[in-house]
């Protein structure tokens, strides 16, 4: 398995490199990452980008829910979930408790438990 390197910057990137190698031959294999792993997190992170993109689309009135796929609204519940956890969680660190509100009903959440594919 060869090492793959994105290079952002030619000043940083002969600091990656040396870094990697200086790792033990244990450890430089869990820094590596192969094609197929590369281009399932940048799928990954687009499809959250697309999803985010959408979310604000419906804040803002230019799309309407209604017209969404199952996909999309399952992804839109996941994001959603996501940042929430993520706003509760910073929310503790600060010392503030905010109840967290009720779960949705699983009659509505079963239909989307299959599309989650975030």
């Amino acid at each position: 398995m060869v090492p793959m390197i994105q290079i952002q910057n030619s000043d940083h990137s002969s600091l990656w490199i040396t870094r990697f190698k200086n790792l033990s031959e244990m450890d430089q294999p869990k820094k590596m990452m192969n094609q197929q792993e590369l281009l399932r997190e940048k799928d990954r992170k687009n499809q959250v980008l697309e999803t985010t993109k959408l979310m604000y689309e419906c804040l803002i009135g230019n799309k309407d829910m209604q017209d969404l796929s199952f996909e999309a609204l399952g992804n839109l519940i996941w994001l959603i979930e996501k940042r929430m956890k993520e706003i509760q969680n910073r929310l503790n660190d600060i010392g503030l408790q905010i109840p967290t509100p009720p779960p949705p009903s699983q009659q509505f959440m079963s239909m989307f438990t299959s599309l989650r594919i975030i």
